[in-house]
């Protein structure tokens, strides 16, 4: 959210907190806009009023932010994974690619680059244990955060060889890999302080 939308944000939750008959101090408002403000506003409404519908208790954010559809990071590992091997094989070792999730960006580039990666991926024993470090990686990098530099595009072996030889003009864009696994704010920005 923005912080033109705390108003707004403000209305929700002082309505969740009359639906629970809980008083709305200034406190309160301050911990649920802290705890929720890399959401959308659209989000936090559908959260309220799912809570509304289904919980006894006013809700603590953590669960506003399940009630919001949001993934625990060994489910986003999971999911992360799939939409890895789709780019790979949508676009395979020679393309330069970019996740719209960059913790994947940042987990392969972790993992040693797009091109070092896909050249160890050459048995299904080997697959088991990258996949296994590759959700070990991306769930770390979506808890602690990371910076925007890891989210760089990886370079695909003709983007490598043009840069090696000199041939900057012949760069292309990175192709944008679709996943939906979107990391929220925090998780590219790194943990508030």
């Amino acid at each position: 959210m923005h912080e033109n939308e705390e108003p707004d944000f403000t209305e929700v939750i002082a309505a969740l907190a009359a639906t629970f008959r809980q008083e709305a101090t200034q406190a309160v408002y301050l911990g649920y806009w802290m705890g929720l403000r890399d959401l959308a506003l659209e989000d936090v409404k559908r959260a309220a009023i799912r809570a509304m519908r289904t919980s006894k208790f006013m809700p603590a954010v953590a669960e506003l932010r399940e009630l919001a559809g949001e993934m625990l990071p060994e489910h986003r590992a999971v999911k992360a994974w799939a939409a890895f091997k789709e780019g790979l094989r949508q676009h395979g070792y020679y393309q330069s690619v970019s996740f719209d999730d960059g913790l994947i960006n940042a987990t392969v580039r972790n993992l040693g680059g797009w091109m070092p990666l896909l050249e160890r991926l050459d048995s299904e024993e080997d697959e088991k244990w990258i996949r296994k470090d590759f959700e070990w990686v991306y769930k770390a990098f979506a808890i602690s955060g990371i910076g925007h530099e890891q989210t760089r595009p990886l370079i695909g072996y003709c983007d490598a060889e043009n840069q090696r030889n000199g041939y900057l003009e012949a760069l292309g864009e990175p192709v944008k890999v679709i996943t939906g696994l979107v990391p929220r704010r925090e998780a590219i920005e790194g943990p508030a302080d």
